[in-house]
C-alpha cells in the first residue's frame, strides 16, 4: 500500500504539534491597545499630581474612552466582566478609574471623609414622653 507508506512518511515529517492555551486572565488585544490608550491618558497626571482640574479631566476622559472603545470592540468583548477567561476591556477601564480616583482623593478628600464638628446641642424646651412637669 503505497498511500499508507506516503501518509506514514508526510505525518512523520511534520514537527510535533502542542497546543499551549492562552494564559488564564491574560488581556486580549482590545484591552491591550484600550490600555495603552489609558496610559498616554493618565501619564502626564503624574508630573503634575496636585492638579484636581487635570484629573477630573481625565476620569471624563476615561469613560468617554471607555465607551468608545466599547462600542467598538466585538459583541465578545463588549460585556466581558467577570471571570471570561481573559481580562477585557472592562477590567482595564475599572483598574484605571480606581487609580484616577485615588489621585483625586489624594488632592481632595472626600466631602464625606470630613467629620463636621459636633454642634452645641440644647434641649428644647418643652414636655418630652417620661418626664413630669414641676
Amino acid at each position: 500500500m503505497q498511500q499508507s507508506k506516503d501518509f506514514d512518511k508526510l505525518w512523520d515529517s511534520l514537527p510535533e504539534f502542542h497546543y499551549e492555551p492562552p494564559e488564564r486572565n491574560a488581556p486580549c488585544p482590545w484591552a491591550v491597545e484600550f490600555k495603552g490608550w489609558v496610559a498616554r491618558l493618565i501619564q502626564p497626571l503624574f508630573t503634575q499630581p496636585d492638579n484636581l482640574t487635570a484629573i477630573l479631566h481625565a476620569k471624563i476622559d476615561l469613560q468617554d474612552g471607555y465607551f468608545q472603545f466599547r462600542a467598538d470592540a466585538p459583541k465578545q468583548h463588549r460585556n466581558t466582566v467577570g471571570d471570561g477567561g481573559h481580562a477585557c476591556i472592562f477590567a482595564v477601564y475599572e483598574q484605571s478609574y480606581r487609580l484616577l480616583r485615588q489621585l483625586e482623593r489624594n488632592v481632595a478628600p472626600s466631602p464625606l471623609a470630613v467629620i463636621a464638628p459636633e454642634e452645641d446641642t440644647e434641649t428644647a424646651p418643652g414636655l418630652y414622653i417620661g418626664e413630669q412637669s414641676s
